[in-house]
């Protein structure tokens, strides 16, 4: 096994002993010394033939030897390179055939030459499927290595723990992922728009309209040049929301009529369901608002993703609230409570929020107080966003203001603009 590099065997053996809640003493009692086994999880010191087998036997892991061996673990190093190249596409029907096509080597992706490897490339499966929880255990798996990977593995480690936040809501998780994977890059110079697109996508989530605009650009013009249409399409979603959200209204509606021609020419219902909620969106801020709700309903004709199609009904019933069409905006809420709940169940939580605010007519608000201070605001505490927790407090401070009770409305405010400062700050 001399040709396998020493921090294979390391990580392989850290990998397996920390999943099964070994102490390095317990794994190396009668085979080596703590000292000797520490080296070679650390990638130190490659340890003999032997006492690799010995180490292996003890944690239940039979290491594959034969004549076949290196045939296979090429044809496996083949795979992982292709599953590579359709994550940068984001083609995730070819990631799940070429995964799928792994089960015919099963018996050697436990080699320590590619079993790291064959780790990382699960969370692409895992992220690609939005299997969260099975992401969530291969990062937490490979967090206790990360160290010891070689930086191109740190790079593709970081990205998908970024993706994995995002998935997840984590948006300020996300960024700092996401940052130190674009280091590695910029140092590997294999800087990829998958890469600046989802930096593009976090900075949008987390309103950071100029920096979205400029990794959007620069994610499109390589997406551009590899006539990569879908992903330019992804680029382009983010500038149309940028624009708006900067004012430029007009590159806003340019971008979306670009967008929903394209849309139309691929038959990508779901991506012109999107544009339109958007144009709905830009439409409510230059209060075109019969134009906003039509294009709001409009978008609702089509199938949707349920997380979308939540985020469409409670910007519709949001706004006919602020129009006081309550009876419109009580059976959109009502469409919106008919549909299960999403795993992040924000969507649920602002609708809910939302009835409160129609159906508790009474003066002081008590029930809508009650459900933002035991429901909403531990819920956005929990999950770190800054922007519906600077809303609510907001809210509940303008509330308890109608109520007299000017020192917890204070309180709010404060955390409200304490809450805004330390957002600006932490971008």
């Amino acid at each position: 096994m001399s040709h396998v590099e020493y921090s294979h065997i390391g990580n392989f053996i850290r990998l397996h002993r920390k999943q099964q809640g070994i102490t390095q003493e317990k794994l190396c009692e009668g085979i080596c010394s703590i000292t000797y086994l520490s080296k070679v999880e650390n990638g130190k010191m490659l340890p003999s033939d032997e006492i690799v087998v010995l180490l292996g036997n003890r944690l239940g892991v039979h290491i594959t030897n034969g004549p076949e061996l290196d045939e296979a673990l090429e044809n496996v190093q083949i795979i992982f390179e292709q599953l590579y190249q359709e994550h940068e596409r984001n083609n995730s029907d070819k990631i799940e055939e070429l995964y799928e096509s792994l089960l015919a080597y099963n018996d050697f992706l436990q080699h320590p030459t590619v079993y790291t490897e064959y780790q990382l490339i699960s969370l692409v499966h895992a992220i690609h499927t939005f299997d969260v929880e099975s992401a969530e255990q291969f990062i937490h798996k490979l967090s206790t290595i990360v160290e010891s990977l070689s930086k191109l593995q740190q790079l593709n480690f970081y990205h998908l723990q970024g993706i994995y936040f995002c998935l997840r809501k984590k948006h300020y998780d996300s960024l700092v992922s996401l940052k130190k994977a674009k280091e590695l890059a910029e140092e590997l110079q294999l800087i990829k728009p998958f890469l600046l697109y989802h930096l593009a996508l976090t900075h949008s989530h987390l309103k950071n309209k100029h920096a979205a605009i400029c990794h959007a650009n620069e994610a499109l013009k390589m997406y551009n040049e590899q006539v990569n249409y879908i992903q330019s399409l992804y680029c382009q979603m983010i500038l149309g929301i940028n624009y708006t959200r900067t004012k430029n209204y007009q590159k806003a509606l340019t971008t979306y009529d670009q967008l929903l021609k394209l849309a139309d020419s691929l038959e990508l219902h779901r991506t012109k369901a999107l544009t339109l909620h958007n144009l709905a969106y830009l439409h409510a801020h230059i209060n075109k608002i019969e134009t906003a709700i039509a294009l709001y309903q409009e978008c609702l004709k089509y199938d949707m993703y349920p997380e979308i199609c939540l985020q469409t009904l409670y910007q519709l019933a949001k706004l006919l609230y602020e129009e006081e069409r309550v009876g419109e905006a009580s059976h959109y809420i009502d469409k919106a409570l008919q549909i299960p709940p999403t795993k992040d169940n924000t969507e649920h939580i602002l609708i809910t929020c939302l009835k409160y605010q129609l159906e508790d007519t009474s003066s002081e608000k008590e029930t809508l107080i009650l459900y933002l201070e035991e429901a909403v605001i531990p819920f956005f505490q929990a999950k770190n966003d800054i922007h519906y927790l600077a809303e609510y407090y907001e809210l509940l401070g303008k509330l308890y203001y109608t109520n007299r009770k000017y020192k917890i409305a204070s309180d709010y405010y404060h955390l409200a603009m304490h809450i805004k400062k330390e957002g600006d700050e932490s971008i």
